[in-house]
């Protein structure tokens, strides 16, 4: 699992848990940028009773991103970053055969229902696209508005809930 410097304990939630619950080993490769979150990780893990080599860590950049795609002893590789990258890694995986997750670029959706508090949606609107800048996998970059209805009810919801994502948007302070 190679994971990016952003969100340091929660991408590898996304699969280390999976894979040791299925009898797999991980060698886990954390940004250098944040090395000591999935450093304590491991702790715990010691700690709670993990054998022996079953969880572990790698350090470095590039090279070991290579290394851990070309080792003929891995058999798979998850990836999450820049799309440069995912693609890389994949090209990388795929050219000896192994199996590969990466992850770049995200388009990530957010739904809004008519039954939402619309003060409380349109914050949290606003943080996921704004939040860094929206300069993280998890921003969200489209709104799909759901629900039945007729359509005036609809078009109500959907005025109503931009405008609020609009005016939430121009009060936030650079």
């Amino acid at each position: 699992a190679i994971v990016p410097f952003n969100f340091p304990a929660m991408v590898p939630m996304w699969t280390v848990p999976i894979s040791l619950t299925m009898g797999n080993c991980v060698i886990l490769k954390p940004s250098e940028k944040v090395p000591l979150t999935m450093q304590r990780m491991l702790e715990f893990m010691v700690a709670a009773g993990i054998p022996p080599g079953v969880f572990q860590i790698v350090h470095g950049a590039a090279e070991v991103v290579t290394a851990m795609c070309d080792h003929p002893d891995i058999n798979a590789v998850s990836f999450v970053g820049s799309s440069k990258v995912a693609e890389i890694v994949t090209k990388r995986c795929t050219a000896v055969n192994k199996r590969v997750l990466a992850l770049g670029g995200a388009k990530n959706h957010l739904l809004a229902l008519p039954d939402c508090d619309v003060a409380m949606a349109s914050r949290d609107i606003v943080a996921s696209f704004a939040g860094c800048a929206g300069q993280r996998c998890m921003a969200a970059s489209v709104l799909l508005l759901v629900g039945d209805g007729t359509e005036e009810v609809k078009q109500t919801f959907t005025d109503t809930l931009l405008k609020e994502v609009v005016a939430t948007s121009k009060a936030l302070k650079a």
